[in-house]
């Protein structure tokens, strides 16, 4: 459960460096996807993750990561593990309306 706590805390802190692809990578295995949802798509693999973060600070140029962990399931063999968590994140991102970047609140679970 603490390597998990300290995987998330990690994936924060790399986010709130303009999602260096040198701390990013790392976090993921060789085969590992980001699924960030139908606006901004599913990443899987080293490649094309990096590929995807370099591009990332254009999503969000600023930002804050507050995670909280809620529940953390390691199954009984120590061999997988289901986590959830809290984010509450303040952000930088564009607004195509005004052209400009505007500050959010990102919240979820």
């Amino acid at each position: 459960k603490e390597a998990i706590k300290q995987l998330i805390a990690r994936y924060a802190e790399a986010s709130d460096k303009q999602n260096d692809p040198d701390l990013m990578v790392p976090l993921f295995t060789k085969d590992g996807a980001l699924d960030i949802g139908s606006d901004y798509g599913r990443y899987q693999g080293h490649e094309v993750l990096r590929a995807f973060f370099l591009t990332a600070p254009k999503i969000i140029s600023w930002s804050l990561h507050y995670n909280i962990p809620s529940i953390i399931e390691v199954s009984d063999d120590g061999k997988s593990a289901t986590a959830s968590w809290y984010l509450w994140e303040l952000a930088n991102m564009p607004d195509p309306v005004k052209d400009e970047e505007v500050p959010v609140w990102i919240g979820g679970e």
